[in-house]
Protein backbone atom coordinates (compact mmCIF):
# COMPACT_ATOMS: atom_id res chain seq x y z
CA UNK A 1 0.00 0.00 0.00
CA UNK A 2 1.46 3.72 -1.12
CA UNK A 3 2.53 6.01 2.11
CA UNK A 4 -0.11 8.23 2.89
CA UNK A 5 2.82 11.13 2.78
CA UNK A 6 3.25 10.34 -1.36
CA UNK A 7 -0.60 10.94 -1.40
CA UNK A 8 -0.29 14.58 -0.02
CA UNK A 9 -0.37 17.62 -2.04
CA UNK A 10 2.73 18.90 0.52
CA UNK A 11 4.94 16.24 -1.13
CA UNK A 12 4.50 17.15 -4.99
CA UNK A 13 4.65 21.06 -4.29
CA UNK A 14 7.89 20.39 -2.70
CA UNK A 15 8.90 18.20 -5.19
CA UNK A 16 7.75 20.67 -7.71
CA UNK A 17 9.31 23.54 -6.09
CA UNK A 18 12.63 22.11 -5.33
CA UNK A 19 13.43 19.88 -8.65
CA UNK A 20 16.52 21.22 -9.87
CA UNK A 21 15.18 21.15 -13.23
CA UNK A 22 12.02 23.24 -15.51
CA UNK A 23 8.75 21.93 -14.42
CA UNK A 24 6.10 23.26 -16.23
CA UNK A 25 1.94 22.24 -16.19
CA UNK A 26 -0.26 23.01 -19.07
CA UNK A 27 -3.91 22.04 -19.49
CA UNK A 28 -5.44 21.46 -22.91
CA UNK A 29 -7.27 23.73 -24.81
CA UNK A 30 -9.71 22.02 -27.41
CA UNK A 31 -11.84 23.64 -29.68
CA UNK A 32 -15.76 22.85 -30.84
CA UNK A 33 -14.87 19.87 -32.62
CA UNK A 34 -12.51 18.29 -29.55
CA UNK A 35 -9.79 19.02 -31.07
CA UNK A 36 -6.95 20.05 -29.04
CA UNK A 37 -5.77 23.51 -29.96
CA UNK A 38 -3.60 25.18 -27.62
CA UNK A 39 -2.51 24.42 -23.77
CA UNK A 40 -2.89 27.12 -21.04
CA UNK A 41 -0.04 27.52 -18.47
CA UNK A 42 -1.35 25.97 -15.12
CA UNK A 43 2.31 26.28 -13.15
CA UNK A 44 5.68 26.93 -13.39
CA UNK A 45 8.40 26.13 -11.55
CA UNK A 46 11.02 28.44 -10.15
CA UNK A 47 13.81 27.47 -12.53
CA UNK A 48 11.06 27.36 -15.32
CA UNK A 49 10.19 30.68 -14.64
CA UNK A 50 14.04 31.82 -14.35
CA UNK A 51 14.80 30.46 -17.84
CA UNK A 52 11.56 32.33 -19.48
CA UNK A 53 12.90 35.87 -17.70
CA UNK A 54 9.09 36.43 -16.54
CA UNK A 55 6.92 35.90 -13.43
CA UNK A 56 4.98 33.24 -12.11
CA UNK A 57 1.90 35.35 -11.65
CA UNK A 58 2.73 36.83 -15.88
CA UNK A 59 2.59 33.04 -17.16
CA UNK A 60 -0.14 31.48 -15.42
CA UNK A 61 -3.42 31.36 -17.55
CA UNK A 62 -1.19 32.34 -21.02
CA UNK A 63 -1.57 30.39 -24.26
CA UNK A 64 1.55 28.06 -25.39
CA UNK A 65 0.97 28.90 -28.84
CA UNK A 66 1.05 32.70 -27.92
CA UNK A 67 4.23 33.07 -25.85
CA UNK A 68 6.01 30.13 -27.29
CA UNK A 69 5.32 29.94 -31.02
CA UNK A 70 8.24 28.43 -32.74
CA UNK A 71 6.94 25.11 -30.44
CA UNK A 72 4.61 24.14 -33.26
CA UNK A 73 7.99 24.11 -35.45
CA UNK A 74 9.81 21.53 -33.25
CA UNK A 75 7.47 18.86 -32.96
CA UNK A 76 6.75 20.26 -28.97
CA UNK A 77 3.40 20.81 -29.81
CA UNK A 78 2.29 17.75 -31.55
CA UNK A 79 4.27 15.75 -28.60
CA UNK A 80 2.08 17.56 -26.00
CA UNK A 81 -0.81 16.89 -27.51
CA UNK A 82 0.33 12.73 -28.08
CA UNK A 83 0.40 12.59 -24.71
CA UNK A 84 -2.67 14.01 -23.64
CA UNK A 85 -4.57 12.19 -26.15
CA UNK A 86 -3.08 8.64 -25.64
CA UNK A 87 -2.27 9.37 -21.72
CA UNK A 88 1.50 7.54 -22.71
CA UNK A 89 4.55 9.70 -21.60
CA UNK A 90 6.72 10.46 -24.27
CA UNK A 91 10.47 11.21 -24.11
CA UNK A 92 12.37 13.53 -26.74
CA UNK A 93 15.91 15.47 -26.77
CA UNK A 94 15.88 18.62 -29.01
CA UNK A 95 17.46 22.06 -29.50
CA UNK A 96 15.79 25.24 -28.51
CA UNK A 97 17.42 28.09 -31.07
CA UNK A 98 19.03 30.88 -29.63
CA UNK A 99 15.76 33.25 -30.66
CA UNK A 100 13.72 31.41 -28.37
CA UNK A 101 12.10 32.85 -25.23
CA UNK A 102 13.58 30.12 -23.31
CA UNK A 103 17.35 30.28 -24.84
CA UNK A 104 18.06 34.33 -24.95
CA UNK A 105 21.13 33.99 -22.75
CA UNK A 106 22.59 31.03 -25.39
CA UNK A 107 24.29 32.34 -28.36
CA UNK A 108 24.14 28.25 -29.94
CA UNK A 109 20.98 27.41 -28.55
CA UNK A 110 20.42 25.00 -25.70
CA UNK A 111 19.86 21.31 -25.48
CA UNK A 112 17.29 19.82 -23.54
CA UNK A 113 15.99 16.34 -22.75
CA UNK A 114 12.25 16.92 -22.67
CA UNK A 115 9.84 14.40 -20.42
CA UNK A 116 6.56 14.81 -20.62
CA UNK A 117 3.56 12.68 -18.84
CA UNK A 118 -0.21 12.97 -18.61
CA UNK A 119 -1.65 13.71 -15.11
CA UNK A 120 -5.03 13.41 -16.38
CA UNK A 121 -8.02 16.26 -16.62
CA UNK A 122 -6.26 17.16 -20.04
CA UNK A 123 -2.73 18.13 -18.10
CA UNK A 124 0.58 17.58 -19.06
CA UNK A 125 3.83 17.55 -16.79
CA UNK A 126 6.65 18.78 -18.49
CA UNK A 127 9.64 18.29 -17.54
CA UNK A 128 13.33 20.33 -18.84
CA UNK A 129 16.72 19.17 -18.24
CA UNK A 130 19.52 20.98 -19.95
CA UNK A 131 22.02 18.07 -21.57
CA UNK A 132 24.34 20.98 -22.98
CA UNK A 133 27.29 19.44 -21.37
CA UNK A 134 26.31 15.70 -22.46
CA UNK A 135 26.34 17.24 -25.99
CA UNK A 136 29.41 19.12 -26.09
CA UNK A 137 31.08 16.05 -24.37
CA UNK A 138 29.54 13.94 -27.17
CA UNK A 139 30.39 16.38 -30.04
CA UNK A 140 34.03 16.82 -28.88
CA UNK A 141 34.68 13.01 -28.82
CA UNK A 142 33.27 13.07 -32.62
CA UNK A 143 35.30 15.80 -33.84
CA UNK A 144 38.48 13.48 -32.38
CA UNK A 145 36.88 10.57 -34.46
CA UNK A 146 37.36 12.68 -37.65
CA UNK A 147 40.30 14.79 -37.32
CA UNK A 148 44.29 14.69 -37.93
CA UNK A 149 45.63 15.00 -34.30
CA UNK A 150 48.73 16.57 -35.55
CA UNK A 151 47.20 18.97 -38.97
CA UNK A 152 43.49 19.33 -37.12
CA UNK A 153 42.19 18.47 -40.71
CA UNK A 154 39.84 15.85 -41.21
CA UNK A 155 41.14 12.43 -41.54
CA UNK A 156 40.16 9.49 -43.76
CA UNK A 157 36.93 8.75 -41.70
CA UNK A 158 35.79 12.11 -42.02
CA UNK A 159 36.34 12.12 -45.53
CA UNK A 160 35.36 8.97 -46.54
CA UNK A 161 31.53 10.12 -44.60
CA UNK A 162 31.56 13.58 -46.93
CA UNK A 163 31.92 11.30 -50.14
CA UNK A 164 28.79 9.28 -49.09
CA UNK A 165 26.77 12.30 -47.87
CA UNK A 166 27.92 13.84 -51.35
CA UNK A 167 27.17 10.53 -53.23
CA UNK A 168 23.43 10.75 -52.30
CA UNK A 169 22.82 13.78 -53.78
CA UNK A 170 23.91 12.33 -57.22
CA UNK A 171 26.01 15.33 -58.28
CA UNK A 172 29.36 15.29 -60.02
CA UNK A 173 32.38 16.48 -57.79
CA UNK A 174 36.02 15.64 -57.94
CA UNK A 175 38.96 14.18 -55.43
CA UNK A 176 42.36 15.61 -56.01
CA UNK A 177 45.09 13.67 -53.79
CA UNK A 178 48.01 14.81 -53.27
CA UNK A 179 51.43 13.76 -51.77
CA UNK A 180 54.91 15.84 -50.59
CA UNK A 181 57.85 15.23 -52.96
CA UNK A 182 61.05 14.97 -50.71
CA UNK A 183 59.44 14.80 -47.42
CA UNK A 184 61.50 11.06 -46.42
CA UNK A 185 64.51 13.88 -46.97
CA UNK A 186 63.25 16.54 -44.74
CA UNK A 187 62.61 13.73 -41.82
CA UNK A 188 66.01 12.23 -42.28
CA UNK A 189 67.96 15.09 -42.76
CA UNK A 190 66.12 17.88 -40.03
CA UNK A 191 64.11 15.53 -38.09
CA UNK A 192 60.63 14.77 -37.29
CA UNK A 193 59.75 17.63 -35.83
CA UNK A 194 61.00 19.93 -38.81
CA UNK A 195 58.69 17.36 -40.50
CA UNK A 196 55.52 17.53 -38.35
CA UNK A 197 55.81 21.02 -38.99
CA UNK A 198 56.10 20.98 -42.54
CA UNK A 199 52.76 18.83 -42.63
CA UNK A 200 51.04 21.34 -40.33
CA UNK A 201 52.13 24.16 -42.80
CA UNK A 202 50.73 22.22 -46.22
CA UNK A 203 47.90 21.31 -44.13
CA UNK A 204 47.31 25.11 -43.64
CA UNK A 205 48.08 26.24 -47.03
CA UNK A 206 45.76 23.69 -48.80
CA UNK A 207 42.71 25.32 -46.46
CA UNK A 208 43.74 28.51 -47.37
CA UNK A 209 43.52 28.18 -50.98
CA UNK A 210 40.33 25.86 -51.67
CA UNK A 211 36.90 27.37 -52.18
CA UNK A 212 33.85 27.58 -49.64
CA UNK A 213 32.62 24.52 -49.29
CA UNK A 214 35.63 22.10 -49.81
CA UNK A 215 36.94 19.73 -47.70
CA UNK A 216 40.60 18.96 -47.11
CA UNK A 217 41.74 15.69 -45.16
CA UNK A 218 44.80 14.31 -44.64
CA UNK A 219 44.67 10.66 -45.19
CA UNK A 220 48.43 9.45 -43.94
CA UNK A 221 51.74 10.42 -43.46
CA UNK A 222 52.26 12.87 -46.53
CA UNK A 223 49.41 12.28 -47.96
CA UNK A 224 46.17 14.82 -48.37
CA UNK A 225 43.07 15.24 -49.99
CA UNK A 226 40.36 17.39 -51.32
CA UNK A 227 36.83 16.97 -51.72
CA UNK A 228 36.06 19.02 -54.61
CA UNK A 229 32.23 20.76 -55.02
CA UNK A 230 32.39 19.96 -59.31
CA UNK A 231 34.54 19.00 -62.14
CA UNK A 232 34.03 21.67 -63.81
CA UNK A 233 37.61 21.54 -65.85
CA UNK A 234 38.64 24.97 -65.77
CA UNK A 235 37.76 25.60 -61.90
CA UNK A 236 39.33 22.15 -60.78
CA UNK A 237 42.17 22.58 -62.98
CA UNK A 238 42.61 26.41 -61.35
CA UNK A 239 42.43 24.74 -57.78
CA UNK A 240 45.13 22.12 -58.33
CA UNK A 241 47.18 24.56 -59.98
CA UNK A 242 46.64 27.09 -56.97
CA UNK A 243 47.07 24.39 -54.68
CA UNK A 244 50.43 23.18 -56.01
CA UNK A 245 51.83 26.65 -56.15
CA UNK A 246 50.97 27.31 -52.15
CA UNK A 247 52.81 23.56 -51.57
CA UNK A 248 55.77 24.83 -53.66
CA UNK A 249 56.52 28.33 -52.11
CA UNK A 250 58.88 27.89 -49.71
CA UNK A 251 58.45 27.46 -45.64
CA UNK A 252 60.32 28.75 -43.01
CA UNK A 253 61.30 26.48 -40.00
CA UNK A 254 63.23 28.36 -37.52
CA UNK A 255 66.75 28.97 -39.29
CA UNK A 256 65.94 26.50 -41.85
CA UNK A 257 64.54 27.13 -45.50
CA UNK A 258 62.60 24.53 -47.20
CA UNK A 259 60.99 24.07 -50.86
CA UNK A 260 59.12 20.69 -51.67
CA UNK A 261 57.57 19.69 -54.47
CA UNK A 262 54.18 18.15 -54.76
CA UNK A 263 52.17 15.69 -57.34
CA UNK A 264 48.68 15.27 -57.68
CA UNK A 265 46.11 13.33 -59.10
CA UNK A 266 41.99 13.50 -60.26
CA UNK A 267 39.24 11.35 -60.01
CA UNK A 268 35.83 12.77 -60.77
CA UNK A 269 32.25 11.09 -59.30
CA UNK A 270 30.75 9.12 -60.72
CA UNK A 271 32.51 9.07 -64.32
CA UNK A 272 35.64 7.28 -62.89
CA UNK A 273 34.47 5.84 -60.10
CA UNK A 274 31.10 5.11 -57.84
CA UNK A 275 32.46 4.17 -54.36
CA UNK A 276 34.77 5.96 -52.11
CA UNK A 277 37.91 3.13 -52.22
CA UNK A 278 37.87 3.02 -56.14
CA UNK A 279 37.75 6.85 -56.24
CA UNK A 280 40.15 7.33 -53.81
CA UNK A 281 42.41 4.88 -55.48
CA UNK A 282 42.13 6.14 -59.23
CA UNK A 283 42.73 9.56 -57.45
CA UNK A 284 46.18 7.97 -55.88
CA UNK A 285 47.35 6.26 -59.30
CA UNK A 286 47.27 9.41 -61.26
CA UNK A 287 48.81 10.89 -58.59
CA UNK A 288 52.08 8.54 -59.35
CA UNK A 289 51.25 8.81 -62.98
CA UNK A 290 51.64 12.58 -62.79
CA UNK A 291 54.70 12.61 -60.66
CA UNK A 292 56.29 10.06 -62.92
CA UNK A 293 55.76 12.00 -65.71
CA UNK A 294 56.95 15.08 -64.07
CA UNK A 295 60.26 13.24 -63.35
Amino acid sequence: MRDPVLTEEGYWQAFFEGCPYGMVVWRATRAADGSVEDFEWVDANPQAVEVMGATRDGLLGQRLLERLPHYRELDLFATFVEVVETGEAAEIELLLPPSSETTRRAEDGVWYAVTTVSSGNDEVIVVYRSINEHKAVLKEAVDLMNRDDLTGLANRRYLKARFWAMRERRTTFGLLFFDLDGFKAVNDTHGHRVGDEVLRITARRLVQNVRPGELVARIGGDEFAVLLKSDDDGSVEGVRARLLDAIHAPMNIGDTELKLGSSAGLAVFPVDADSFEALLSLADRRMYEHKHGAA
